[in-house]
Protein backbone atom coordinates (compact mmCIF):
# COMPACT_ATOMS: atom_id res chain seq x y z
CA UNK A 1 0.00 0.00 0.00
CA UNK A 2 1.48 3.34 -1.04
CA UNK A 3 1.75 6.26 1.37
CA UNK A 4 -0.07 9.44 0.35
CA UNK A 5 1.91 11.97 2.40
CA UNK A 6 5.18 10.25 3.38
CA UNK A 7 6.86 13.29 4.93
CA UNK A 8 3.80 14.07 7.06
CA UNK A 9 3.54 10.44 8.12
CA UNK A 10 7.23 10.34 9.09
CA UNK A 11 7.19 13.64 11.01
CA UNK A 12 3.97 12.63 12.80
CA UNK A 13 5.61 9.38 13.90
CA UNK A 14 8.80 11.18 14.94
CA UNK A 15 6.78 13.61 17.06
CA UNK A 16 4.92 10.72 18.68
CA UNK A 17 8.12 8.78 19.39
CA UNK A 18 9.93 11.81 20.79
CA UNK A 19 6.94 12.67 22.98
CA UNK A 20 6.78 9.13 24.36
CA UNK A 21 10.50 9.25 25.13
CA UNK A 22 9.98 12.48 27.08
CA UNK A 23 6.95 10.91 28.77
CA UNK A 24 9.18 8.22 30.27
CA UNK A 25 11.05 10.84 32.28
CA UNK A 26 7.76 12.31 33.47
CA UNK A 27 6.59 8.84 34.48
CA UNK A 28 9.67 8.31 36.60
CA UNK A 29 9.31 11.70 38.30
CA UNK A 30 5.57 11.27 38.89
CA UNK A 31 6.22 7.85 40.45
CA UNK A 32 8.99 9.19 42.67
CA UNK A 33 7.10 12.22 43.96
CA UNK A 34 3.54 10.81 43.80
CA UNK A 35 2.57 14.17 42.25
CA UNK A 36 -0.83 14.36 40.57
CA UNK A 37 0.16 17.42 38.55
CA UNK A 38 3.09 15.58 36.94
CA UNK A 39 0.89 12.51 36.40
CA UNK A 40 -1.63 14.68 34.54
CA UNK A 41 1.23 16.21 32.51
CA UNK A 42 2.36 12.67 31.68
CA UNK A 43 -1.16 11.79 30.53
CA UNK A 44 -1.15 14.83 28.26
CA UNK A 45 2.11 13.69 26.66
CA UNK A 46 0.68 10.21 26.05
CA UNK A 47 -2.42 11.76 24.47
CA UNK A 48 -0.26 13.93 22.19
CA UNK A 49 1.71 10.85 21.09
CA UNK A 50 -1.44 8.82 20.43
CA UNK A 51 -2.99 11.68 18.49
CA UNK A 52 0.18 11.99 16.41
CA UNK A 53 0.20 8.28 15.55
CA UNK A 54 -3.46 8.27 14.48
CA UNK A 55 -3.01 11.52 12.58
CA UNK A 56 0.01 10.11 10.77
CA UNK A 57 -1.89 6.98 9.76
CA UNK A 58 -4.77 9.12 8.51
CA UNK A 59 -2.48 11.33 6.41
CA UNK A 60 -0.72 8.28 4.98
CA UNK A 61 -3.58 5.92 4.20
CA UNK A 62 -6.95 7.70 4.39
CA UNK A 63 -7.40 7.98 0.57
CA UNK A 64 -7.45 4.17 0.36
CA UNK A 65 -9.45 3.55 3.56
CA UNK A 66 -13.13 3.00 3.94
CA UNK A 67 -14.51 6.55 4.41
CA UNK A 68 -16.17 5.59 7.70
CA UNK A 69 -12.92 4.20 9.09
CA UNK A 70 -10.99 7.26 7.93
CA UNK A 71 -13.52 9.58 9.58
CA UNK A 72 -13.40 7.60 12.82
CA UNK A 73 -9.60 7.69 12.80
CA UNK A 74 -9.51 11.47 12.26
CA UNK A 75 -12.15 12.11 14.92
CA UNK A 76 -10.24 10.00 17.44
CA UNK A 77 -7.05 11.92 16.65
CA UNK A 78 -8.80 15.25 17.27
CA UNK A 79 -10.39 14.08 20.53
CA UNK A 80 -7.01 12.85 21.77
CA UNK A 81 -5.50 16.25 20.96
CA UNK A 82 -8.25 17.90 23.00
CA UNK A 83 -7.69 15.38 25.79
CA UNK A 84 -4.06 16.52 25.91
CA UNK A 85 -5.22 20.13 26.22
CA UNK A 86 -7.54 19.17 29.08
CA UNK A 87 -4.83 17.29 30.97
CA UNK A 88 -2.29 20.09 30.51
CA UNK A 89 -4.84 22.56 31.85
CA UNK A 90 -5.83 20.40 34.84
CA UNK A 91 -2.17 19.96 35.76
CA UNK A 92 -1.49 23.70 35.63
CA UNK A 93 -4.61 24.45 37.68
CA UNK A 94 -3.29 22.18 40.43
CA UNK A 95 -0.08 24.23 40.49
CA UNK A 96 -1.74 27.64 40.69
CA UNK A 97 -5.01 26.98 42.53
CA UNK A 98 -6.37 24.79 45.30
CA UNK A 99 -9.51 24.04 47.24
CA UNK A 100 -12.89 25.23 45.96
CA UNK A 101 -11.39 27.36 43.19
CA UNK A 102 -9.54 24.34 41.82
CA UNK A 103 -12.78 22.35 41.84
CA UNK A 104 -14.72 25.06 40.01
CA UNK A 105 -12.06 25.71 37.36
CA UNK A 106 -11.44 21.99 36.89
CA UNK A 107 -15.16 21.47 36.36
CA UNK A 108 -15.23 24.22 33.74
CA UNK A 109 -12.27 22.61 31.94
CA UNK A 110 -13.97 19.21 31.89
CA UNK A 111 -17.24 20.76 30.65
CA UNK A 112 -15.33 22.51 27.84
CA UNK A 113 -13.78 19.21 26.83
CA UNK A 114 -17.17 17.43 26.85
CA UNK A 115 -18.70 20.10 24.61
CA UNK A 116 -15.74 19.89 22.25
CA UNK A 117 -16.00 16.09 22.03
CA UNK A 118 -19.70 16.30 21.14
CA UNK A 119 -19.00 19.01 18.57
CA UNK A 120 -16.18 17.03 16.95
CA UNK A 121 -18.44 13.98 16.72
CA UNK A 122 -20.55 15.82 14.12
CA UNK A 123 -17.92 18.15 12.64
CA UNK A 124 -14.43 16.95 11.68
CA UNK A 125 -12.95 20.40 11.03
CA UNK A 126 -9.37 20.53 12.39
CA UNK A 127 -9.79 24.22 13.17
CA UNK A 128 -11.85 23.13 16.18
CA UNK A 129 -8.71 21.55 17.63
CA UNK A 130 -6.76 24.73 16.93
CA UNK A 131 -9.33 26.89 18.72
CA UNK A 132 -9.52 24.53 21.69
CA UNK A 133 -5.73 24.31 21.95
CA UNK A 134 -5.32 28.08 21.57
CA UNK A 135 -7.69 28.75 24.47
CA UNK A 136 -5.85 26.28 26.70
CA UNK A 137 -2.43 27.65 25.76
CA UNK A 138 -3.58 31.20 26.43
CA UNK A 139 -4.67 30.28 29.97
CA UNK A 140 -1.44 28.36 30.62
CA UNK A 141 0.67 31.22 29.22
CA UNK A 142 -1.04 33.77 31.49
CA UNK A 143 -0.63 31.60 34.59
CA UNK A 144 2.98 30.72 33.73
CA UNK A 145 3.86 34.37 33.17
CA UNK A 146 2.48 35.18 36.60
CA UNK A 147 4.26 32.17 38.08
CA UNK A 148 7.60 33.25 36.62
CA UNK A 149 7.23 36.93 37.54
CA UNK A 150 5.43 36.91 40.89
CA UNK A 151 6.03 33.46 42.37
CA UNK A 152 9.41 32.62 40.80
CA UNK A 153 8.34 29.04 40.14
CA UNK A 154 11.14 26.99 38.48
CA UNK A 155 8.65 25.29 36.17
CA UNK A 156 7.04 28.49 34.86
CA UNK A 157 9.74 29.71 32.38
CA UNK A 158 10.02 26.24 30.81
CA UNK A 159 6.26 25.86 30.45
CA UNK A 160 5.89 29.38 29.08
CA UNK A 161 8.64 28.77 26.51
CA UNK A 162 6.97 25.51 25.44
CA UNK A 163 3.60 27.21 25.04
CA UNK A 164 5.06 30.06 22.98
CA UNK A 165 6.88 27.64 20.67
CA UNK A 166 3.69 25.61 20.28
CA UNK A 167 1.78 28.78 19.40
CA UNK A 168 4.43 29.57 16.77
CA UNK A 169 4.05 26.07 15.34
CA UNK A 170 0.28 26.47 15.05
CA UNK A 171 0.72 29.89 13.47
CA UNK A 172 2.93 28.39 10.77
CA UNK A 173 0.52 25.52 10.24
CA UNK A 174 -2.55 27.71 9.92
CA UNK A 175 -0.62 30.07 7.65
CA UNK A 176 0.36 27.05 5.53
CA UNK A 177 4.03 27.97 5.73
CA UNK A 178 6.30 25.40 4.05
CA UNK A 179 10.03 25.33 3.33
CA UNK A 180 10.02 22.80 0.48
CA UNK A 181 7.47 21.26 -1.92
CA UNK A 182 8.03 17.91 -0.16
CA UNK A 183 8.02 19.41 3.34
CA UNK A 184 4.68 21.12 3.85
CA UNK A 185 3.12 23.18 6.64
CA UNK A 186 2.08 20.07 8.59
CA UNK A 187 5.63 18.71 8.51
CA UNK A 188 7.05 22.02 9.72
CA UNK A 189 4.44 22.09 12.49
CA UNK A 190 5.49 18.63 13.70
CA UNK A 191 9.19 19.54 13.79
CA UNK A 192 8.61 22.79 15.68
CA UNK A 193 6.20 21.03 18.02
CA UNK A 194 8.96 18.62 19.00
CA UNK A 195 10.86 21.61 20.38
CA UNK A 196 7.76 22.71 22.27
CA UNK A 197 7.35 19.25 23.80
CA UNK A 198 10.95 19.33 25.04
CA UNK A 199 10.43 22.59 26.90
CA UNK A 200 7.05 21.42 28.22
CA UNK A 201 8.65 18.23 29.52
CA UNK A 202 11.34 20.19 31.36
CA UNK A 203 8.64 22.33 32.93
CA UNK A 204 6.54 19.29 33.76
CA UNK A 205 9.37 17.70 35.73
CA UNK A 206 9.42 20.80 37.97
CA UNK A 207 5.67 21.09 38.60
CA UNK A 208 4.78 21.33 42.28
CA UNK A 209 1.20 21.57 43.47
CA UNK A 210 -0.08 24.55 45.38
CA UNK A 211 -0.48 23.71 49.05
CA UNK A 212 -3.94 24.47 50.47
CA UNK A 213 -4.00 27.15 53.14
CA UNK A 214 -4.02 25.53 56.56
CA UNK A 215 -6.95 26.55 58.77
CA UNK A 216 -6.32 28.61 61.89
CA UNK A 217 -6.97 25.98 64.57
CA UNK A 218 -6.95 28.44 67.42
CA UNK A 219 -9.65 30.53 65.79
CA UNK A 220 -11.90 27.48 65.44
CA UNK A 221 -11.69 26.44 69.10
CA UNK A 222 -14.72 27.29 71.29
CA UNK A 223 -14.25 30.22 73.66
CA UNK A 224 -13.81 29.25 77.31
CA UNK A 225 -16.85 29.79 79.54
CA UNK A 226 -16.19 31.94 82.59
CA UNK A 227 -16.38 29.90 85.75
CA UNK A 228 -15.58 26.55 84.12
CA UNK A 229 -12.47 24.73 85.21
Amino acid sequence: MSISEPSTFVTDCLLAAFTLWLAWGLFQEASRLKARSIALWLGAFCAVAASGILGGIWHAFSPRMDPRVATLLWTASMILASTASLLFLLAILRVYTSGRLLGILGGVAVAKFALFAMWVAVNDNFRLVVYDSALTMFVIAVLSTWGAWARHLPSAPWVLAGVLISMLAELFQQGRVSIHPHFNHNDLYHVIQMGAMYFLSRGGLLLREREPTAPDLEATQPLPVVGEE
